[in-house]
């Protein structure tokens, strides 16, 4: 995530905790009061939040399309953050399933070219950092198949074969993430609690880039693949979700909820509302930085 983004939903964040928050809003569910003056940020409650957002420091004079394609850019990961935190490779994961629910949607479109542009960008963008963690942790490396995958995009394959190709490398994250699994469940839950708050920050951070840059298509579609992701990981694990805090679930499901209602791979809102998107994210991340 370049720095301009990172410093948008910083300000938009700390806007909409101290002064939305505060004073309620009637889409959200009450949080306890000593939360609502507390930023997300400023809670240390899940030791498995990432320390660094992607990219940060990437990206300086980048204009419209930013450029993604570039080594290290906004979906990269440190490779020793990934080593040292389970949560920051399995938000590596994530950000490769976010970029194909984007990619499918774009190819069934029939916008072939953008398609595959998202099936190139975790290739560059995160798997050069990956690889040497899959090698580290004696886990079976899918370059091959998500090279297949762009190859098939690439080449004016079937829809049919651009799914299969999706899936087969969805089954090598699979595996990957069944991999690293944490000791009990509840050390589970705040893994993949940090997750989706990092993947909602990413998502509410790009939605206010393509609000001020409406041209910025591909700003709204990378808000759109990583909030879909988010929500994907929630409803994957919900279960375990309400094991652990049945009220901060429901909470988490109406965030996320409304944020999808905000965030539209199609089109960006009229009037984005980008105040009432931040305070949905920054009240999510809050949640999630507690579970």
């Amino acid at each position: 995530m370049p720095q301009t983004k990172l410093k948008l939903w910083s300000s938009l964040g700390a806007v909409a905790v101290s002064a939305v928050l505060v004073t309620g809003c009637d889409e959200t569910p009450e949080i306890e009061r000593e939360q609502k003056e507390t930023t997300a940020s400023d809670v240390n409650g899940n030791p498995y939040l990432l320390n660094q957002t992607v990219g940060e420091g990437e990206g300086e004079g980048e204009g419209e399309g930013e450029g993604e394609g570039s080594e290290g850019g906004e979906g990269a990961i440190a490779a020793e953050e990934m080593q040292n935190n389970p949560a920051a490779f399995r938000t590596a994961l994530e950000v490769i399933r976010a970029h194909y629910i984007v990619g499918e949607k774009l190819y069934a479109a029939d916008r072939k070219t953008e398609a595959a542009s998202f099936f190139g960008h975790p290739i560059s963008e995160v798997y050069s950092e990956l690889r040497a963690v899959l090698k580290e942790k004696n886990l079976p490396d899918f370059e091959t198949e998500m090279n297949a995958l762009l190859e098939a995009a690439s080449n004016d394959a079937s829809l049919d074969d651009v799914k299969a190709k999706i899936a087969e490398v969805n089954a090598r994250v699979n595996q990957a993430e069944q991999a690293v699994k944490a000791e009990t469940a509840a050390q589970e839950m705040k893994i993949n609690a940090a997750v989706i708050a990092e993947l909602t920050k990413r998502a509410v951070a790009e939605y206010a880039e393509a609000a001020q840059s409406p041209n910025n298509t591909e700003a709204l579609q990378d808000a759109y693949g990583y909030l879909q992701a988010g929500k994907n990981l929630f409803d994957r694990n919900e279960a375990g979700f309400k094991a652990s805090d049945a009220e901060k679930t429901a909470d988490i499901k109406k965030y996320l909820t409304l944020l999808a209602e905000k965030i539209n791979f199609s089109k960006l809102d009229k009037n984005p509302e980008l105040e009432k998107a931040a305070s949905a994210g920054a009240k999510l991340e809050l949640i999630l930085s507690n579970i």
